[in-house]
């Protein structure tokens, strides 16, 4: 019986990005750098996001979003997506032998597991709603933490969410030491020129077909979450496969559009 994923799939990813995504993929030994494993492969987006596209009718194209592997999203053993493979590579480098107060909102377990790993990190996670958080914080007044209580913060996929994001982002501003940096993502789209937010109550249906999602407030544009963090005082730099390389951007799953964006606060 052939699996409904690929059936799928199959409707909606173009031929020519399924052929090039078995050619990289055909033969090769793959590795997830958030549980340390070589993997065989990886596997592909849920179907249950596809059969939803398709029910309500999602008006715009996953393949704009900038830094998602639909082929490849997740490990099969640990769980890791692509996004945080792609944090792992990074934290990689930046938490060896140093000392880090460290503060994920909204844990990726595996991620989450990664960090801790690190013998020189002390770390907190943070999420209004996740029983397996430390701290039940609403991200948009973090005042449990005082001023400058961390040294990293990662916040993925959380600001598409929260319906005042500029404050959150100058939460978690002010809680990042001087010279502190952070990873900070959401979807961003690259087929619209500004942010794509509607105003007023929304039915489920309604935010499935505009937002891809039925719990998101709204969908990014490249500028417009890039102006969102310079307005809060952060400084950005972006991250690319130019960086790292094709190859180990392959081997790890991770799609050759995706962009990291680690951000800084001033000294």
């Amino acid at each position: 019986m052939k699996s409904p994923t690929k059936a799928l799939i199959k409707r909606v990813v173009p031929g020519s990005l399924l052929r090039e995504a078995r050619l990289r993929l055909k033969g090769k030994k793959h590795y997830c750098p958030v549980c340390r494993k070589k993997v065989y492969r990886f596997q592909g987006l849920s179907e249950q996001y596809f059969e939803q596209w398709m029910k309500y009718r999602y008006i715009h194209s996953i393949f704009n979003s900038e830094t998602l592997n639909v082929t490849a999203y997740s490990c099969p053993g640990c769980g890791a997506s692509d996004r945080d493979r792609l944090y792992a590579i990074y934290l990689a480098g930046y938490l060896e032998h140093k000392e880090t107060r460290f503060l994920e909102i909204a844990p990726s377990k595996p991620l989450a597991r990664y960090i801790r790993s690190f013998p020189g990190v002390r770390y907190r996670s943070a999420d209004l709603l996740m029983p397996e958080a430390d701290d039940a914080v609403d991200i948009t007044n973090m005042s449990i933490y005082p001023d400058e209580s961390f040294d990293f913060v990662l916040c993925s996929h959380v600001l598409e969410h929260i319906e005042d994001d500029a404050k959150a982002l100058r939460e978690i501003h002010r809680v990042l030491s001087p010279g502190g940096r952070g990873i900070l993502m959401s979807p961003v789209y690259l087929g619209i020129d500004k942010d794509y937010e509607l105003k007023g109550p929304m039915t489920e249906p309604e935010r499935w077909h505009h937002y891809g999602q039925d719990d998101h407030v709204r969908i990014y544009s490249k500028p417009g979450f890039m102006g969102k963090m310079r307005s809060a005082g952060f400084q950005i730099e972006e991250i690319t496969m130019e960086k790292y390389g094709r190859q180990l951007f392959d081997r790890c799953g991770i799609h050759e559009g995706s962009v990291l964006y680690v951000v800084s606060k001033k000294q």
